[in-house]
């Protein structure tokens, strides 16, 4: 998946188990750059989970996360210029 330059879109809001990958699948990935209106990521959990690959970058208005449970089985990271929501999300430069 890949969510690139939407400078407009302000609120994601996910489902249950929502866009999650399959544990064997090699290739899952999420790339979320440039999103410099997003205020609100939300899930209602076990979202987003198996990705291979994650990238969050400059995504600097974030002000609402709720995503329990998500991200779980993420193998590699890599998270620059984002809100302290996501810094306290995955750390600081995670890699």
């Amino acid at each position: 998946m890949i969510w690139l330059d939407l400078p407009s879109l302000q609120s994601i809001e996910l489902g249950q188990s929502a866009l999650s990958g399959q544990q064997k699948d090699t290739s899952s990935s999420l790339i979320m750059r440039n999103l410099p209106s997003l205020a609100f990521f939300t899930s209602q959990g076990n979202s987003l989970q198996n990705l291979k690959q994650l990238t969050l970058e400059n995504i600097p208005s974030l002000r609402t996360v709720r995503l329990p449970c998500s991200f779980q089985g993420v193998q590699s990271k890599i998270v620059s210029n984002v809100s302290s929501e996501l810094i306290d999300l995955f750390g600081k430069g995670t890699q």
